[in-house]
């Protein structure tokens, strides 16, 4: 039997875990009897459960330390070190044959495979990749950090299957969350106890920050938004977000008994199960609408800082994106260190525009 390893170290984040479900899906489909491993922290491990491409999910606990903003460089170049040893050992057990080497490029990655005695391994070349010529098949890593601006992160994950010869069609890369029935009775339970049926109003799903401060739209846009959504659908809002967020969307959440503050109060699995059974979302650039896309939620995205040409979400559920900038203006803050520019374009979306979207959306059967 085939062995796969797909080494993927992403701390802490949702986004990049949600694009990287059609990975498993074309490794599944072309290996359909192969043994497929991935390692992943636990937030990863949450999102990816209730797939069942994946036979073994093997967690990183150390990224989620790595993960942590507050940690600083000496602690974090400690725990990458016992991380390193760990993942050798625990891989080389296991007897892979195969390894994808996923996102993020560290230097040393190459050499993880290497050391577990991978025979065949698949990965990318850049800038500093010191121990590329260790990989048995390779091609060349084309993100944004590589100059690449307007092209879709997910491409990236296909070029490594495209080295491996492996096939895929368009359809196979949509990206496909699934949320258990469990989930969703757990989540219809929780809010019938609050006088609360999705079932039978208007549900709306709204994310009001995002890990980068310039992706936000104002917090003043979002409330007038949410004025008018509740003005003109009655709707129930569900206000998501980490427990962190939960400060910040107070205000939001006096507009009135209807607007639910929720943020903290959901483990990802029930975040997953409010958002299949919501009618729409409405957010920033961040991972929650890539989790609303992957669970065939009608999803609404407002972009400035980046461009959806580069990090779109690429589910099943109908994705409107608002971008008003210009390719050449778009990601300041990496190409100039310039936040107030892509804050500017930020603000410079109206909730005007942003309703009309909403209603074109929610009134689309």
């Amino acid at each position: 039997m085939k062995r796969i390893l797909i080494l993927n170290l992403v701390p802490n984040t949702i986004g990049d875990s949600i694009l990287l479900l059609s990975f498993f899906n074309i490794l599944r489909k072309n290996y359909g009897t192969a043994f497929i491993a991935v390692t992943a922290d636990g937030m990863s491990k949450e999102l990816w459960k209730d797939n069942n491409e994946i036979n073994e999910i093997i967690e990183v606990g150390e990224l989620t330390k790595i993960g942590d903003p507050e940690i600083n460089k000496f602690s974090k170049a400690i725990t990458y070190l016992k991380m390193f040893s760990k993942i050798i050992v625990r891989i080389k057990k296991r007897n892979f044959d195969t390894c994808f080497i996923i996102y993020p490029n560290f230097f040393f990655m190459h050499l993880i495979p290497v050391l577990a005695g991978i025979r065949r391994r698949i990965g990318y070349t850049y800038s500093g990749s010191l121990f590329s010529f260790l990989l048995t098949k390779k091609t060349p890593s084309k993100l944004s950090y590589d100059g690449y601006y307007d092209r879709h992160i997910i491409e990236s994950y296909l070029d490594l299957l495209r080295v491996a010869e492996i096939p895929f069609a368009k359809k196979d890369t949509v990206c496909i969350k699934k949320v258990s029935k469990k989930d969703i009775n757990k989540v219809r339970k929780q809010l019938s106890l609050l006088g609360i049926s999705p079932k039978i109003e208007t549900a709306i799903c709204v994310h009001s920050q995002s890990k980068a401060v310039w992706r936000n739209w104002p917090p003043d846009h979002f409330k007038q938004l949410i004025i008018k959504l509740r003005k003109e659908f009655d709707a129930l809002i569900f206000l998501l977000g980490s427990k962190e967020e939960y400060e910040y969307n107070k205000q939001l959440a006096c507009i009135d008994k209807k607007v639910i503050n929720l943020c903290g109060k959901l483990s990802l699995s029930e975040v997953g199960a409010i958002l299949k059974l919501s009618d729409l979302f409405i957010g920033n650039d961040s991972g929650l609408a890539h989790f609303s896309s992957s669970v065939g939620t009608k999803t609404l995205v407002i972009f400035g800082a980046s461009s959806p040409l580069q990090a779109g979400p690429r589910g099943y559920g109908k994705t409107i994106t608002i971008f008003k900038n210009t390719q050449e203006n778009t990601l300041n803050y990496l190409r100039n260190k310039n936040f107030e520019a892509d804050l500017k374009i930020m603000r410079d979306i109206s909730p005007r525009e942003v309703f009309k979207k909403a209603v074109e959306l929610l009134k689309e059967e």
